[in-house]
């Protein structure tokens, strides 16, 4: 019983966001979060990170990378993440992620209805 229990490095989430924006998406925006704040990649101001869907699979395996894709752009249509190509080469459309924190502070205060029902 205790191998299902905390035995290895822990996603959190807060339950306020998952209610507002869904679990899956807020599970992905918190590990980004996560990774925003280790990064050393200063675009205009604003740390982004880059990653290819594959990647994003190594960190949750437990989701295909058709949901993966799903939730991406669920997170780009709500505007909570912005997303772009920042790569040396055009070819290389390894995607760069950053979080809309100014609209992410404001679901804390606001009815996120509009948000969430650009979802379904």
């Amino acid at each position: 019983m205790k191998k299902l229990l905390i035995n290895e490095y822990p996603i959190m989430v807060l339950p306020s966001l998952a209610e507002k924006i869904g679990i899956n998406e807020a599970i992905f925006l918190q590990q980004l979060h996560y990774l925003l704040a280790e990064s050393g990649h200063n675009i205009d101001g604003r740390k982004w990170v880059y990653s290819t869907y594959e990647n994003w699979h190594q960190q949750f395996p437990f989701w295909s990378l058709s949901t993966i894709r799903r939730i991406v752009l669920r997170l780009e249509k709500m505007g909570l993440i912005i997303t772009g190509n920042f790569n040396r080469f055009k070819m290389d459309k390894t995607k760069w992620y950053r979080i809309n924190y100014e609209l992410l502070e404001t679901l804390a205060d606001e009815n996120v209805q509009k948000l969430t029902s650009d979802r379904e």
